[in-house]
């Protein structure tokens, strides 16, 4: 996020830039972990699509996060609920990001050398 700000002192601009150079990592990671001779091929596209939803969370709590609604549940509700409710934002597309991982056996395959 700053090298990006600090260029363009813009900080939509970072966030996107941020959130997409996350994206494409993940993609990226996708296609390492998952090479094209393995039986489980995932959908790509998701991961940085999760990752510019989540910069749109992040750009509308830029733009009407000061709001008075939000200032009362931050101030009101317990620190479990608020973070329950910051999670849920995520939670409508979050297979977009897990199933990948999820759904291969990257894990049991992989986690065999750490937990035998």
């Amino acid at each position: 996020f700053k090298p990006v700000y600090n260029l363009s002192s813009s900080k939509l601009t970072a966030i996107i830039a941020t959130f997409l150079a996350s994206g494409l990592f993940h993609e990226f990671l996708l296609i390492a972990c998952f090479p094209p001779h393995l039986d489980f091929a995932p959908a790509l596209g998701k991961n940085t699509a999760f990752m510019m939803w989540n910069a749109a969370i992040i750009i509308l709590e830029a733009l009407i996060g000061k709001a008075r609604i939000f200032s009362w549940i931050k101030n009101n509700l317990p620190q479990p609920v608020v973070t329950t409710l910051v999670i849920c934002t995520a939670m409508p597309i979050a297979h977009w990001f897990l199933h990948p991982y999820t759904k291969s056996d990257i894990f049991a395959v992989h986690g065999e050398v750490a937990m035998p």
